[in-house]
């Protein structure tokens, strides 16, 4: 695992709130290196518990990210393979993408842990940061301040929220490359139907901030310099709700969107009965009685 002074991602903490920001611009163009450092990073903040909350962007106001580096990421990557055995060191540490496997805390195997593991699915291997995104059980914002494309795209889809300056645009380019996207084959047809994830991935073309909101892509579109204040603000109000029951409502929405009512009844019987015996619940119910703010824990 890489220090913070060797990262060039950049890592903060605030309010409960992780920012973590891909740092390459004006691009913001992504190598192997870049893509360990985002998992590592997201691995980290899901597995801090005073991080309720996590957002992502670029520096810069050009790119939230175009994607993989293509002299990097994959002239390298094809370089080595045909000459896997002259490869210096440099290029090799740039290849070197161990992937990051996700485990998540337990505690005792008390009732309510019982409970929670059943809900949460916790231990996962997940491999690239889109992937573990879909995985962790932090709730995530994609703040995008300018092209996100391909990587950076399938990146941007996988956040839970997606808020978008007005100069943002959304492209899955890795048909011009000859590939395949992947969250995108997923996640696209669910969020704009099936004609336009067609068109989306058959083209490769981008979709300025305006349509994006039009199909759903993002929830916001907000001036560049409205951003990051916007965000952050939405960031807060999740943030400031009981974590366990984030948590849980996000691992929730994530396992049914193909799966029969009747396991989700069971999902949500059994969520009440662990989340009703929680402090957060009694401390929810005593603030409103009371008509104060609420001071969450966390705890179950």
């Amino acid at each position: 695992m890489s220090t913070q002074e060797e990262r060039r991602t950049l890592y903060s903490v605030e309010d409960h709130i992780a920012t973590i920001t891909i740092n390459r611009p004006p691009h913001n163009a992504l190598t192997h290196k870049d893509i360990a450092e985002l998992t590592e990073l997201v691995t980290e903040a899901d597995n801090d518990d005073n991080v309720r909350v996590m957002v992502l962007t670029g520096a810069g106001d050009r790119a939230f990210s175009v994607g993989g580096d293509i002299k990097t990421l994959f002239k390298k990557s094809i370089e080595a393979r045909e000459n896997a055995g002259v490869m210096d060191a440099q290029t090799h540490e740039e290849l070197d993408l161990k992937g990051a496997e996700y485990l998540f805390k337990s505690t005792e195997e008390s009732q309510k842990e019982l409970l929670y593991m059943n809900l949460m699915k916790k231990h996962r291997n997940v491999g690239w940061v889109h992937n573990l995104l879909r995985s962790v059980h932090t709730p995530s914002i994609a703040a995008v301040n300018g092209d996100a494309v391909g990587l950076g795209c399938e990146i941007a889809l996988c956040c839970d929220i997606r808020i978008a300056s007005e100069n943002a645009r959304f492209g899955e380019a890795f048909v011009k490359l000859g590939v395949t996207p992947e969250m995108a084959l997923f996640l696209l047809p669910r969020i704009v139907g099936l004609s336009k994830a067609y068109e989306m991935v058959l083209t490769g073309s981008l979709v300025d901030a305006a349509e994006a909101y039009r199909t759903g892509i993002v929830s916001k579109v907000v001036p560049q310099d409205q951003l990051m204040s916007t965000t952050m603000e939405m960031a807060a109000r999740i943030a400031s709700n009981p974590p366990a029951a984030v948590r849980i409502i996000k691992e929730g929405m994530r396992q049914f969107l193909n799966v029969p009512l009747e396991e989700l009844h069971v999902f949500t019987r059994t969520a009440w009965q662990l989340l009703d015996r929680s402090d957060d619940f009694k401390e929810a119910v005593a603030a409103f009685t009371e008509k104060r703010k609420p001071v969450f824990t966390g705890k179950l």
